[in-house]
C-alpha cells in the first residue's frame, strides 16, 4: 500500500475490486482517505456489483453529496430522469442533441467490435490503412488508447490516451518510447473511436455516438445512457446554486 498518510482518489466510482482492496487496506492501516466521484456511471470491469452503503461510510466516515453540474446546462432533474428511466424516443432525442456532432473530436461506441470497425474506417479514409492487404502506414499523429499498465515509465496506463509520434514499418514511437508494431497492436488500440468505458470522467465538446450500438446501450441499464450524455461539455449559461448534503 502507499507510504503516504493521506490518500486522495479522483473518480473513485471507476475503481475496481483490486483498487477497493487497496483502499480498504489503507483504511485499516489508519490512513486518511479522501475521494471524489460519481457512482451513477458505468461500473468498471471487475468491479463489485454494488458497494454497500455501510462499507462506504466505514471507508470515508463522512460522505458529502452535491447536486451542482459544472460540465453542462443539463439540469439535475433531467439527469435523475435518465437514471430512473426514459423512453426510447426521448433517449434518442438527447443523443441527437448532445452526441451527434457531424465533425466530432471522438466517436463513442459500446461494443469493442464497433470501435474497431470505426477506427479502421477512419484510417482508411485518411489513407493510413489498406483493408485488402491489412497494412498500416504513416501513423504519426494518430490517436491511440493504451490497454496495458506496463507503460508507467512513459506516463501511460490502461485507458490513457495519447498519439503515435512516429511509425516506420515495424517501428513505432509513443511518448518517446520505441516499440515494435506487433507490440503496439497487442497493447494499444486506435483512438478515433473508443469504448464508452474509456471516456468515463472526461468532458467532451464534440462527440458522436455510434447508433448501431444503441440497443446495447439501453439493454445494460440506465447508467450507460447517463454516462454517455453526461460527458457533454458546454459553456454554462447561468451560475448554479450548489446544494450540499452531509452524511455521517
Amino acid at each position: 500500500i502507499p507510504e503516504e498518510q493521506n490518500i486522495i482518489i479522483d473518480e473513485v466510482g471507476m475503481c475496481g475490486s483490486d483498487e477497493w482492496n487497496i483502499i480498504l487496506q489503507c483504511k485499516i492501516a489508519g490512513k486518511g482517505i479522501f475521494a471524489y466521484g460519481d457512482f451513477n456511471q458505468l461500473k468498471p470491469y471487475g468491479s463489485p456489483h454494488d458497494l454497500n452503503e455501510h462499507f462506504l461510510n466505514f471507508i470515508f466516515e463522512q460522505v458529502i453529496r452535491t447536486n451542482c453540474n459544472y460540465r453542462n446546462n443539463i439540469t439535475i432533474e433531467e439527469y435523475d430522469e435518465m437514471l430512473s428511466g426514459m423512453s426510447d424516443k426521448k433517449k434518442k432525442a438527447y443523443i441527437d442533441k448532445y452526441c451527434n456532432h457531424q465533425n466530432p473530436d471522438i466517436y463513442i461506441a459500446y461494443k469493442k467490435e464497433t470501435a474497431i470497425n470505426k477506427n479502421h474506417e477512419m484510417l482508411e479514409k485518411l489513407n493510413k490503412y489498406d483493408p485488402e492487404t491489412q497494412e498500416y502506414n504513416d501513423l504519426a499523429g494518430v490517436p491511440i488508447v493504451c490497454k496495458s499498465n506496463k507503460y508507467g515509465d512513459i506516463g501511460l496506463y490502461n485507458n490513457f490516451q495519447t498519439v503515435i509520434e512516429e511509425q516506420d514499418g515495424d517501428r513505432v514511437v509513443i511518448n518517446g518510447k520505441e516499440i515494435t508494431f506487433a507490440r503496439f497492436l497487442r497493447d494499444f488500440t486506435f483512438g478515433y473511436c473508443v469504448n464508452l468505458h474509456v471516456v468515463q470522467g472526461q468532458s467532451i465538446e464534440k462527440m458522436q455516438f455510434c447508433m448501431e450500438d444503441y440497443r446495447l446501450l439501453s439493454q445494460f441499464g440506465n447508467s450507460a445512457f447517463y454516462t454517455l450524455i453526461s460527458r457533454f461539455k458546454e459553456p454554462l449559461v447561468s451560475e448554479q446554486k450548489e446544494e450540499i448534503e452531509f452524511e455521517i
